[in-house]
C-alpha cells in the first residue's frame, strides 16, 4: 500500500476524469470512488468493475462444472478470475489450487492453498490438501507441519470427521517413514 500513498484522492479524480471509455452504467465520480476504495482495501476489483456477488457465483458454478467435467484449463481460468476479482475468497483459492494439483503444478497448487490458508485461517481443507503436493514435492517435513494444522482445525467438528481422519492417518505414516530414515 505504501507505494499508492503517494497517490492522492485528487490525482485518482483527475486521472479518471482524462480516460476515454464506456463507463457503461457508472458515471466517471462512481468510478473514481471505487478506484479510491480500491486503493483504500475497502473494495475487491470485482467492486470497480461492476461485477456482482451473483455473477461471481455463477462463474464460481461454471469453474467447478468445468473442473468436474475435466476440463481443468477452463477450470484453472475461470478460478484464476475469481481470485484476481475477490483475492479474499478462500473457496476461489481452494478451486485453483486443485486445478494446479490436478495438472501436477505441485508448487503452484501449495501457493493457491497458501493464499486460501490466509483467506480461510479456519478451515482444515487447505493445510490437508497443501500437504498432499508437500509430500509430491519431496517435503516431508512441511507436510508434517500442515497435517498437524489441518488436524487441529478439524477438532472435534463433525463436518471434518473425515477429513481428521484422513490428515491423522497421512501423519502417522509419514512420521514413521521420517523415524525410519533416521534409524537407517
Amino acid at each position: 500500500m505504501e507505494a499508492f500513498e503517494q497517490i492522492t484522492e485528487d490525482d485518482i479524480r483527475a486521472s479518471v476524469s482524462r480516460l476515454d471509455f464506456n463507463l457503461q452504467s457508472m458515471t466517471r465520480d462512481e468510478f473514481a470512488d471505487r478506484l479510491v476504495g480500491l486503493m483504500k482495501g475497502e473494495l475487491m476489483p470485482k467492486d470497480v468493475q461492476g461485477i456482482s456477488d451473483e455473477t461471481m457465483e455463477r462463474i464460481y458454478a461454471l469453474a467447478y462444472s468445468a473442473f468436474s467435467a475435466g476440463r481443468i484449463d477452463d477450470a484453472r481460468t475461470l478460478f484464476q478470475f475469481l481470485c484476481a476479482n475477490d483475492y479474499l475468497s478462500g473457496r476461489y483459492w481452494l478451486g485453483l489450487g486443485a486445478c494446479e494439483y490436478a495438472e501436477e503444478d505441485y508448487a503452484s497448487a501449495v501457493q493457491a492453498y497458501a493464499m486460501a490458508c490466509l483467506t480461510s485461517p479456519g478451515d482444515p481443507r487447505p493445510r490437508l490438501r497443501s500437504a498432499d503436493c508437500l509430500l509430491a514435492l519431496g517435503q516431508p517435513s512441511s507436510a508434517i507441519t500442515a497435517l498437524r494444522e489441518a488436524v487441529e482445525l478439524c477438532g472435534d467438528a463433525a463436518e471434518h470427521a473425515s477429513r481428521r481422519a484422513r490428515a491423522e492417518k497421512l501423519l502417522g505414516v509419514v512420521e514413521a517413514s521420517l523415524a525410519e530414515l533416521a534409524e537407517a
